[in-house]
């Protein structure tokens, strides 16, 4: 007791010690009397503390019970020993003094911002954000806001704690936790590649949210997936980054109830009109997966887009700057343009016949002046390109007929209208179509059956990819060149479609080629069970064939144009006995479908 007197006396006196200090006190002497009370003072924080823990914990209420606690958030800041410990007392009783929750965050968040080097501190802090969430979701919010801007740090332990608190927070409440988390984003006014802290919680959102929004709402009910889509697809309106686009999109496809024209009246209300006056990349980032999107609802049943902004933004935005992107960006762009052709309606679809054709005209020559071995063509383009051609001129065949120089016989004067100056340049572009493609053809062919190799699975698709792409164009541009043009192209699913399962595998590829070799390699991969289920169907079929033999063998035969009547419950003979003399005629009875034999008297011919 003595001493813990004198060091009290030492510490409150620090002022006068420093006058009266003697000239003659050695260093040692004073660095004793310096540090002697901070140890001693520690110790008394600390067990400050734990008494006012026992206090608490021996009442669950008493009068000015809030003022321990109160004491406990104003020691929380002392000594880096009381800045370790304080989280725990402050999550422990934070549920039971409501009115001091607010000074009690406040003290966590100055945790947060503190200075000092000590990592342990910070990630006390950290680990209490969850504890006093549990029974007060009320602060989520705001804790989640503070978390986000915690991510951004040097240290890799604070920020995996930082992570696995916002984790927490999610689990705890995925509504509050994902609807702040948006909230910050849209607080951010500058591009989020720019700023550490935003790009740091996009690759975040990327590795530990999306998975959980996806397992979590794929089957939650319309109005929240309506309320999160609505919101993320206004971030994805101001957003002007490449990086941050790709994870929007991400995040907007875990929301998978929607209908199409709510859709396109939120795009054109909140989305379209703040596109328009940004960069080309970025609007055709947005355009093919808006198109995706509305797509995917449009297939089954079919459905028509009608969205005329949506189709302005492609006519004025994207078709006259078309050239200025790379052959990547434009073969993507094309292929899903292409696929929406289909769900335009004719009044929209008439204004993009010429666009399309003189794209078509500026990547394929004529044969006449271009030779075929000195132009490498991007096969998936044209054959896009055709796919839109037929599809939007199968809505208007006049239109289509006048563009091309195409004559279409009605017995009308109009018939005589047809350009043949037109018409010749749409058959030279067909002839070097027809020459590169049969080329390339061949080339694909001989190709895909030494692709076995699961090394070269890459260079099979590729190849399969390019068979495909140039059948489909070998068929339009047949069909086009028929009179009238034949434009139905409902069976056809071009190379480059957006949607799973019609991928172009090498058993689907076209019922005219089947490389032997290949197939023999997909049959020795097969599994055991799956090799049974074949065999098995196979010894069905045989056993199917044999017993239709002999029924196949009477239809051939030429039936008797009188079928005389057959008595009720009649036995029929065997058809396989051995036969005897005369010749054997086979009818059939109208009650028991079963053949009857007749025989004839003498050699003549029935």
């Amino acid at each position: 007791m003595a001493t813990t007197n004198t060091a009290s006396t030492t510490n409150s006196s620090t002022d006068a010690m420093e006058t009266t200090t003697s000239n003659t006190t050695t260093p040692t002497t004073a660095t004793t009397t310096a540090v002697a009370p901070q140890v001693v003072r520690n110790d008394e924080y600390i067990n400050t503390f734990y008494d006012i823990a026992n206090k608490l914990d021996a009442n669950p209420s008493f009068p000015d019970d809030d003022k321990l606690f109160s004491k406990i958030i104003e020691l929380s800041s002392k000594t880096k020993q009381t800045k370790k410990l304080s989280p725990q007392f402050i999550s422990k009783y934070f549920k039971r003094f409501p009115s001091l929750q607010e000074k009690a965050i406040d003290c966590l968040i100055d945790l947060f911002d503190s200075s000092d080097e000590d990592v342990v501190m910070r990630v006390n802090a950290l680990k209490a954000i969850p504890t006093i969430c549990r029974d007060n979701p009320d602060h989520i919010a705001k804790l989640v806001d503070i978390l986000s801007q915690l991510l951004n740090t040097d240290s890799k332990v604070e920020a995996e704690h930082t992570k696995n608190s916002l984790i927490e927070l999610y689990k705890l409440n995925s509504v509050t936790t994902l609807n702040s988390i948006l909230t910050f984003l849209e607080s951010e006014e500058t591009s989020m590649e720019e700023q550490p802290t935003s790009s740091t919680l996009l690759s975040f959102l990327k590795e530990s949210i999306i998975p959980l929004v996806r397992t979590e709402y794929s089957k939650s009910s319309l109005e929240t997936q309506t309320f999160f889509r609505v919101r993320i697809l206004k971030l994805i309106a101001k957003c002007t980054s490449i990086t941050e686009l790709d994870l929007l999109f991400q995040l907007l496809e875990c929301f998978t109830q929607y209908k199409v024209q709510e859709t396109i009246t939120d795009l054109e209300t909140n989305v379209f009109p703040l596109i328009e006056s940004q960069s080309l990349d970025i609007i055709r980032k947005k355009l093919i997966n808006f198109t995706k999107m509305l797509l995917f609802k449009s297939k089954k049943p079919h459905t028509d887009i009608n969205s005329s902004k949506l189709f302005d933004l492609y006519l004025n935005k994207i078709f006259p700057k078309i050239n200025e992107l790379d052959e990547t960006n434009k073969t993507e762009l094309v292929s899903v343009f292409a696929q929406v052709t289909p769900h335009m309606t004719q009044e929209i679809s008439i204004q993009f016949l010429e666009p399309v054709y003189n794209l078509f005209k500026a990547i394929v020559p004529s044969k006449t002046t271009t030779p075929v071995a000195d132009v490498d063509l991007q096969f998936t383009i044209v054959e896009a390109l055709l796919f839109a051609l037929s599809s939007i001129g199968s809505k208007s065949t006049s239109s289509l007929c006048k563009l091309c120089g195409f004559k279409l016989v009605t017995g009308q004067p109009s018939d005589m209208n047809a350009d043949p100056v037109k018409y010749e340049d749409f058959l030279g572009r067909h002839r070097f179509l027809d020459e590169k493609c049969r080329e390339t053809l061949g080339k694909a062919k001989r190709a895909i059956p030494n692709l076995g190799n699961p090394k070269d699975k890459a260079q099979l698709k590729l190849a399969q990819k390019t068979l495909l792409s140039t059948q489909n164009i070998l068929t339009i541009m047949q069909n086009l060149l028929k009179s009238p043009p034949v434009t139905n192209i409902n069976n056809l699913v071009i190379s480059s479609t957006i949607f799973k399962g019609k991928q172009n595998l090498i058993h689907n590829v076209s019922p005219v080629f089947k490389p032997q070799q290949h197939q023999q390699h997909h049959q020795v991969q097969q599994p055991p069970q799956a090799q049974k289920q074949y065999q098995k169907y196979q010894t069905h079929q045989q056993t199917n064939q044999q017993q239709n033999v002999p029924l196949q063998r009477n239809q051939q035969q030429k039936s008797n144009r009188y079928q005389p009547y057959i008595t009720p419950g009649r036995r029929h003979q065997d058809l396989d006995k051995p036969k005897q003399d005369g010749v054997e005629v086979h009818y059939y009875s109208e009650k028991h479908n079963k053949p009857s034999s007749f025989k004839g008297r003498g050699p003549k011919s029935y």
